[in-house]
């Protein structure tokens, strides 16, 4: 594996924006292992549906067992979206904060820098400002 020589400079001063979302990266992260975990919920409910269904056939269970089987079944099938859903709301935020301080601080140091230095640099280097 061929490693980049700037690679770990670079994420290490990352840490200050990865540090203002860290909350919701932990958040996201734990909705991502429960919706791994949750979701063999909805087979083991059908299998356990299916099987009060065939109690009921052979006149072991009633209908009303079924009912309530059934109902479970759509409940854990629910309840397994949950945390999908808690994931990619938060990871997405995370996300979208973390683009948005990085892009917020490089807006601030291009708009800090001296005009003669600005000037004074290679063509292209702030959307063409070196140009002029």
């Amino acid at each position: 594996m061929n490693k980049q020589p700037g690679s770990r400079r670079f994420l290490w001063r990352l840490r200050p924006y990865y540090r203002q979302v860290a909350g919701l990266l932990v958040v996201g992260s734990a909705g991502g292992i429960v919706m791994n975990v949750a979701i063999v919920l909805p087979a083991v409910l059908l299998g356990r549906a299916v099987n009060v269904v065939l109690a009921v056939e052979r006149h072991q269970a009633t209908a009303g067992q079924a009912g309530v089987a059934a109902l479970v079944f759509v409940a854990g099938t629910a309840a397994t979206e949950l945390p999908r859903i808690a994931k990619r709301y938060y990871l997405g935020v995370a996300r979208t904060r973390f683009a948005a301080s990085v892009r917020s601080d490089a807006l601030r140091g291009v708009l800090g820098m001296a005009v003669g230095t600005v000037r004074a640099g290679p063509g292209g280097r702030c959307d063409g400002a070196g140009d002029r």
